[in-house]
């Protein structure tokens, strides 16, 4: 061993590295650290479409104003229209609560018949929308004292009792239009029974006085019910007015008569008192008079030449009226009855032949035709005959369907002299 002067002994350099190095080994396995990783396990929230939030607020602020404007403002005109409608019907002794758009009727009605009438008016009450007017009223409830038992004055033909809490719809199943146009009389609508339709078809007959009324079609429909108290005498009072009438419509709709037609001036008010009577059921509508315009003689005119368009036939070249044209000529002998002053049967021809073949055979057909209606009942001095030939054609000779419309029989009204 070498020995240092003064010193101790040395070691090597690596042997002095090493040691350390074993030292920091040992003491890392004596410290052992342990790591333990502890997942936490997150709750998530459901998808929610954000884009959504301003859309349902705009529907809550939507919800929120219409609240006070359906049970405001929709309410508040649903009342005032029955209210309203109660005065019209002259029910002033009932009263009108709404709940929304239902109508509670309390009150003690005089009788029967009234109770109905303001039942059904306040139905038909119609309220300002923003849409215009309509029906305001969705259902009405009756809440009516006793309703006295009918008297003498009220024969018991014309009481509907009307319960309470009872909805009165039975006037809606069933209505009726009589339609008056150039003497045809037209009855549509729907009935309740077969014996109701044949009653008013009998009535309108009854009624038939040409040239007003020539003709009755009656399209009534059956629907299939016991008779309702009145309607018959409804549809009378429709069929009594609409006669006195020259053109127009007399109807019973949702339970409203109305009228509406034109008829001579000095005839409005009598005809104006007759429809305005005291409903025997529903109630009255619109009452619609207007003077005519066109004088009895022309109206006439007018009924003749229509009838004619269908033209009446004869054998060719002959002044013998073919059988088919029979029942024409019943209806120009029935219109022309009533016809002011007197009538001239005139004849024309086509301009095929002679001339004067075709006047004399012009001639021989309007006195063929004067004939035909003295057989059927017009007196002879209102009748005369003439023949103008082919001198007045109404179309161009020189086709077909023009010669068959020269060839032609006219009726005109010829005022009596004052």
């Amino acid at each position: 061993m070498t020995e240092v002067e003064g010193g101790a002994p040395s070691s090597p350099p690596s042997t002095n590295h090493d040691n350390l190095t074993q030292r920091v080994r040992t003491r890392q396995n004596r410290t052992r650290t342990n790591r333990r990783v502890r997942r936490l396990r997150t709750v998530r929230s459901p998808f929610i479409p954000f884009g959504l939030l301003p859309a349902l607020g705009l529907t809550a602020v939507f919800l929120f104003a219409l609240l006070p404007f359906a049970f405001g403002w929709i309410q508040d005109t649903t009342e005032r229209s029955a209210q309203n409608a109660l005065l019209d019907a002259n029910a002033t002794w009932a009263s009108a609560r709404a709940d929304g758009q239902w109508i509670y009727l309390t009150g003690a009605p005089p009788n029967a018949l009234a109770a109905n009438q303001a039942v059904l008016a306040v139905r038909q009450a119609r309220g300002q929308t923003l849409f215009g007017k309509h029906a305001a009223v969705t259902r009405v409830i009756t809440q009516f004292d006793e309703i006295p038992t009918p008297s003498a004055a009220l024969p018991s033909s014309r009481v509907e009792v009307v319960a309470a809490d009872e909805t009165v719809d039975y006037a809606h199943d069933f209505e009726w239009r009589f339609l008056l146009s150039d003497g045809l009389l037209k009855l549509e609508g729907n009935v309740p029974d077969a014996a109701t339709r044949s009653e008013i078809a009998r009535i309108a007959r009854a009624r038939i006085s040409p040239p007003r009324i020539a003709e009755v079609v009656n399209d009534l429909k059956v629907v299939g019910h016991p008779p309702l108290r009145d309607f018959t005498r409804m549809a009378r009072r429709g069929i009594d007015t609409i006669s006195r009438c020259d053109n127009g419509t007399a109807a019973f709709e949702a339970a409203r008569f109305s009228l509406k037609c034109t008829l001579p001036e000095e005839d409005i008010l009598r005809v104006r008192t007759a429809a305005k009577q005291p409903a025997l059921l529903g109630r009255i509508g619109n009452i619609e008079l207007e003077a005519s315009t066109t004088s009895p003689t022309q109206a006439c005119e007018q009924k003749l030449a229509r009838l004619l368009e269908a033209q009446i036939q004869f054998n060719t070249g002959s002044a013998e009226i073919h059988s088919d044209s029979a029942d024409l000529l019943d209806a120009i002998a029935s219109t022309s009855s009533s016809c002011p002053g007197m009538l001239r049967v005139e004849g024309h021809t086509d301009n095929v032949g002679q001339a004067d073949f075709n006047l004399a055979l012009s001639r021989a057909r309007a006195e063929a035709v004067k004939d035909a209606l003295i057989l059927r009942g017009l007196p002879i001095e209102r009748l005369s005959a003439q023949g103008y030939g082919e001198s007045r054609p109404i179309a161009d000779n020189s086709t077909l369907e023009g010669r068959a419309r020269n060839r032609r029989i006219e009726i005109h009204v010829v005022p009596s002299p004052q």
